[in-house]
């Protein structure tokens, strides 16, 4: 009992307590995320199935158009004021912008076959499966990796 240290019990615990935190949180980010993208992939399909539908996006510009800056606008309100919005607005404003991807997207989706569509959805969902996994397991420090990624990004992946 004499080896007893109750100031690094406390800090274990505060470490465990805090690791279930963070847990809990990627939880429910990597579960939004995998709703949205259900209900981008849902509207997608639903209106590539629908040749009124394609035809009225297809054959009006400002509508196609109207949906585009209708999407872009409700991210950009989505990431100046989700601290602010009420749980239930962020979460419908969330909803309705994966809807509007959909509907945008079901155009692109004319473009491409089923399979190659297919492909590329099951090569980004296990990408992002991956690194979520080794980002949520590892202990080094990922904070070197963003700027990395940044730059990778804005210089087209070109390495001079």
């Amino acid at each position: 009992m004499a080896d007893f240290n109750p100031a690094s019990a406390s800090t274990a615990l505060a470490a465990a307590a805090d690791v279930q935190r963070v847990t809990a949180f990627l939880r429910k980010v990597y579960g939004w995320m995998c709703a949205g993208l259900g209900v981008t992939a849902f509207v997608a399909f639903t209106g590539l199935g629908s040749p009124a539908i394609i035809r009225a996006i297809a054959s009006n510009q400002l509508l196609f158009f109207g949906l585009f800056a209708a999407e872009l606008g409700l991210v950009f309100v989505l990431s100046t004021r989700a601290p602010t919005l009420a749980p239930g607005a962020a979460a419908g404003l969330f909803v309705l912008c994966s809807a509007l991807n959909g509907a945008t997207l079901s155009l692109v989706l004319l473009m491409y076959t089923g399979a190659s569509v297919a492909t590329t959805f099951v090569v980004t969902a296990g990408m992002f499966g991956a690194l979520a996994l080794f980002g949520s397991t590892t202990t080094r420090s990922l904070a070197g990796a963003g700027h990395f990624s940044f730059l990778l990004r804005f210089s087209g992946g070109r390495r001079s």
